[in-house]
């Protein structure tokens, strides 16, 4: 076995020898590369299906690295040592805190969004519910169903006339597309990046997916769909607000009584693409620099003080 493995080392070793140096890095680059980005999605992937499906407990785990990591921060600069064991606590719960924003800020990126919808469908069934991210159309039937296409996540999330979600499902796209109901009961989309025009029953079910031919067409069609605000057949009036940061479907009645209907809860805040998540991010690698800048300087390690003490007695 050993001899068979310095056989094929040799082999390797002089097929490498025999091509050109830029090309051998160049496709060593290349390959790097994609093992990163697969790496990446499934990591990302991981982290979703964990928030989408335990969303309270996920969040309060962050929640709790973040909170303790800041308290061993504070307790750090008022006390003139640290126990070890402490600042190593610390120094983990940010990393872990690290590693779960840089998952879940890819999970709208190349996690989710980039998956065949096969896979997508198993993992993430219609009455998974995912949060309002960078909401692109709304449209309303008339039984009172609010329909919201979820850009953030190439979506569209179905809830009832009080707000409740019902169900959802993906659409062919990683960029941006809008809704709306046509004269013919079903659900209709544009979606500019894959320069298409699908259209859905009101189970999610596909019907058609037709090629938009020109830059006219996708126009038109995206006029017909009418963007963030609707009107169903009573005359109330659905408009998607403050659609960057924490999205909310607020309705206004004919009577002027304005109110939100739909929101996020705040469990959801955290897997938001892409804001909410950027910020916890930023005050993890703040803490991060604290606690190797500043509080290790504190860090009282017992081990290394009784050997330097040793060797000064001598």
């Amino acid at each position: 076995m050993t001899k068979r493995c310095d056989e094929l080392a040799g082999r390797l070793r002089n097929w490498y020898n025999s091509l050109d140096s830029l090309l051998v890095t160049l496709l060593v680059l290349a390959v790097v590369i994609g093992v990163l980005i697969l790496v990446s999605a499934a990591l990302s992937t991981v982290f979703g299906l964990i928030m989408l499906y335990l969303p309270r407990l996920s969040t309060y785990i962050i929640l709790t690295c973040l909170v303790v990591s800041l308290a061993i921060i504070i307790a750090g600069l008022f006390l003139q040592r640290i126990n070890a064991g402490v600042w190593l606590i610390g120094m983990i719960l940010s990393v872990l805190l690290m590693i779960a924003v840089g998952a879940l800020f890819g999970f709208g990126g190349v996690g989710v969004k980039h998956l065949p919808q096969s896979i997508n469908t198993r993992l993430f069934p219609n009455k998974v519910q995912f949060p309002i991210s960078i909401p692109g159309g709304i449209a309303v039937d008339e039984h009172g169903r609010i329909y919201i296409a979820i850009q953030g996540y190439s979506r569209i999330q179905v809830y009832d006339k009080k707000g409740n979600f019902l169900k959802g499902w993906f659409v062919n796209t990683t960029g941006i597309f809008d809704i709306w109901l046509g004269d013919d009961s079903f659900l209709h989309a544009v979606l500019a990046r894959a320069s298409s025009h699908d259209v859905f029953d009101l189970n999610g079910r596909l019907l058609k997916s037709a090629e938009v031919t020109s830059n006219e067409e996708e126009y038109r069609l995206f006029e017909k769909a009418g963007g963030l605000n609707e009107q169903d057949v009573f005359g109330n009036t659905y408009s998607i607000q403050s659609s960057e940061w924490f999205p909310k479907i607020v309705k206004r009645t004919p009577t002027g009584k304005e109110f939100v209907l739909i929101k996020d809860p705040f469990h959801f805040w955290l897997i938001k693409s892409p804001q909410p998540i950027w910020i916890v991010g930023l005050v993890g690698l703040i803490i991060i620099a604290v606690l190797v800048k500043v509080i290790k300087k504190k860090v009282y390690f017992p081990q290394i003080d009784a050997d330097a003490c040793g060797q000064s007695l001598e």
